[in-house]
């Protein structure tokens, strides 16, 4: 048999110096693989090769003594190279175990084939090799068939993803449909509120419309009585004053013709009073020729007659101011005073009726168009009016001694 010698004390296999492998293959001394299982435990760190830095555990299968005593050297390197392709896939079994645990189904489907292929390999590896044991086997075959499984759930898994894909595109479809049908309800609701509010305002509104309508209909009303009312007293105060200007330009036109009448006669009496006068010197002369011709004493002297001073000089018109002084034109001016200090009440009252008139807002346009009604009762206006002149004219007095003379 080949000597073998131990990697780490370089000590050379004997019967007294017992050799064992480790998972990787590689080969130790039993007293070198106590001292790393020592330092291990004292510093509570994981075994690792001192070769190759793979992990492994203390005790079988990890850990296995080789080398007995074999027949041949040929039978000794078969066993010893079968141990070591068995640790070799010992490894492999338990990095694909791990990968297979840390595997789940939400996990890709190529990592799951890669992962259940790999275990294939391993397990036919196995088979060839014929160095495993049966409880490798039926692990690897127990972690096989759980790929096989998770690749199945994993290929539905996908399935269902797709229809769960589908349904919820048709569920975001939905869901906006009934989020379009919910924001359509909502501006119905909103316009619905804005026509029920604008309704609400536009009643109000109406009522209060009418109200003020029914309000200016009788504002209205009573500004048309007013009106009426108005009308009748203008219309009564119209006619008397009509009635007194048609009066009053009578009385104008009757005191002009008295004046007139008055001029004329006074023309005539100022040519007959010249006339007598004249008439009068030619006396007086005769008289004093005829006492110059015959004196006598004076108590004899007749003092019948009343001696005339001269007059002077007078126009044959006189001015306005000096007619007026005539008797019956001084009481026709009188009594058209009268008349019109009578009439001055009721054309002030005709004046504050138009200015009452003209104050309305909304009738003072209208007057203009109305046109005075004729019914009802008059007061008598006679009172205002004066008193007709007589028809009488009374003559101008003269002196007594004028006359006799004349």
């Amino acid at each position: 048999m080949g000597s073998i010698k131990c990697p780490i004390c370089f000590e050379t296999h004997s019967p007294q110096l017992a050799f064992c492998t480790i998972k990787c293959g590689h080969i130790f001394c039993e007293p070198c693989l106590h001292s790393i299982f020592q330092a291990a435990r004292t510093n509570r760190q994981r075994l690792f090769c001192p070769k190759c830095r793979t992990p492994f555990r203390e005790g079988p299968p990890d850990v296995i003594n080789v080398f007995p005593e074999y027949e041949s050297d040929e039978e000794e390197i078969s066993v010893i190279h079968n141990r070591s392709l068995t640790a070799q896939n010992r490894e492999d079994v338990e990095q694909l175990a791990a990968r297979a645990d840390n595997v789940d189904i939400e996990s890709d489907a190529a990592e799951l084939e890669g992962v259940a292929t790999r275990a294939e390999q391993l397990l036919q590896r196995f088979r060839e090799v014929g160095g495993g044991n049966e409880d490798t086997l039926t692990l690897m075959e127990q972690h096989l068939g759980r790929l096989r499984q998770r690749l199945n759930y994993h290929h539905r898994l996908e399935e269902l993803k797709d229809e769960v894909t589908v349904l919820a595109a048709e569920r975001d479809e939905h869901r906006d449909a009934r989020d379009a049908e919910h924001a359509k309800y909502l501006e119905v609701k909103d316009h619905w509120r804005a026509t029920h509010r604008k309704s609400t305002e536009r009643k109000e509104r109406c009522n209060l419309l009418t109200q003020t309508i029914q309000e200016r209909d009788q504002q209205i009303r009573d500004l048309q009585d007013a009106v009426r009312v108005a009308n009748g007293k203008m219309l009564k105060q119209n006619m008397t004053i009509n009635k007194a200007n048609s009066e009053m330009e009578e009385t104008v036109a009757r005191l002009k013709e008295k004046l007139e009448k008055c001029e004329r006669d006074k023309v005539k009496l100022d040519k007959k009073y010249l006339a007598a006068k004249s008439g009068l010197h030619e006396l007086q002369r005769k008289h004093a020729k005829c006492k110059q011709a015959r004196p006598r004493p004076s108590s004899e002297i007749d003092d019948s007659l009343e001696i005339i001073p001269p007059p002077k000089p007078a126009p044959l018109r006189e001015s306005a101011s000096s007619s007026l002084r005539h008797p019956t034109l001084n009481t026709s001016l009188q009594k058209s005073s009268s008349v019109s200090s009578l009439l001055r009440p009721a054309l002030t009252e005709r004046k504050r009726t138009f200015a009452r008139i003209s104050s309305f807002p909304s009738t003072s346009r209208d007057l203009e168009n109305v046109e005075p009604s004729t019914d009802g009762d008059w007061e008598d206006s006679s009172m205002l009016l004066p008193p007709k002149p007589s028809s009488s004219r009374s003559k101008p007095q003269f002196a007594p001694n004028l006359t006799n003379t004349l």
